[in-house]
């Protein structure tokens, strides 16, 4: 259990935070980061790391933190629980792992990501992000962060959420560069992950783009759609077709 902040007051005049209640927390116990090693696409130092299905499609995506050899903790979308643990059902049973839903954890994003906590950092568990960070705690703050700011964030800085911009998609159509180890060992879907990235490119890669850049149908499907204060032009999330075969 993490010690409790004192100091929210001035933790929330330094950080920019939204509310992640979207998100819940999993503990991968009982030899749990030797689980995450062996069925997920990723290293388990890694910040992030994504569930497969043999055909290299997402399971769910999510981002991690190691808190001792026998226990791994792991950040994922609500929304894809169950599907994750139907997927995972016959490797628990093997493994004799145990996962447990922590739902008192209280999961922020910390925007700002800077140094300054305004109290001990290790009264905190701080997972990196692309542009700031998720914050993991069991002391309720004060957001700060409007749905609209935290999706402008996400937009500019290509932060795209499951369930909201990608689902089940091929996970390099969604991308690979924080959520594939290919010096790994063997693991579900590792054959057709590496098959694409070596030999060829997904058919399609989720974007940024501007709404008037976009085709008809993208126009329709174009997800996090905000406005640009900067330009006054609309953008969000769409997939471009590469060209290339899988």
């Amino acid at each position: 259990r993490l010690p409790r902040f004192v100091c929210n007051d001035i933790m929330n005049s330094i950080m920019r935070l939204y509310l992640c209640d979207q998100k819940i927390l999993l503990r991968f116990h009982h030899q749990g980061p030797a689980f995450i090693k062996a069925y997920t696409t990723n290293t388990v130092t890694s910040p992030r790391n994504a569930f497969v299905d043999t055909k290299g499609r997402i399971v769910a995506v999510f981002d991690q933190h190691q808190v001792s050899e026998d226990e791994i903790w792991v950040v994922m979308e609500k929304q894809c629980l169950d599907r994750l643990m139907k997927h995972l059902s016959k490797f628990i049973d093997i493994a004799d792992v145990k996962v447990t839903p922590d739902e008192k954890m209280l999961i922020y994003w910390d925007l700002g990501g800077g140094d300054k906590l305004g109290g001990p950092a290790e009264q905190s568990i701080f997972i990196p992000q692309l542009a700031g960070r998720l914050w993991l705690t069991t002391s309720t703050q004060v957001p700060n962060v409007s749905v609209e700011e935290m999706t402008l964030f996400r937009i500019e800085n290509n932060i795209p959420w499951q369930g909201v911009d990608f689902d089940d998609e091929p996970l390099l159509c969604v991308g690979d560069e924080e959520y594939v180890s290919y010096l790994k060992g063997c693991y579900l879907g590792q054959e057709m992950i590496a098959r694409v990235h070596y030999r060829g490119k997904p058919p399609r890669k989720l974007n940024v783009k501007l709404l008037r850049d976009c085709s008809g149908e993208q126009r329709k499907i174009m997800t996090s759609q905000v406005i640009d204060p900067g330009t006054g032009e609309t953008i969000g999330f769409v997939f471009d077709k590469t060209g290339k075969e899988v």
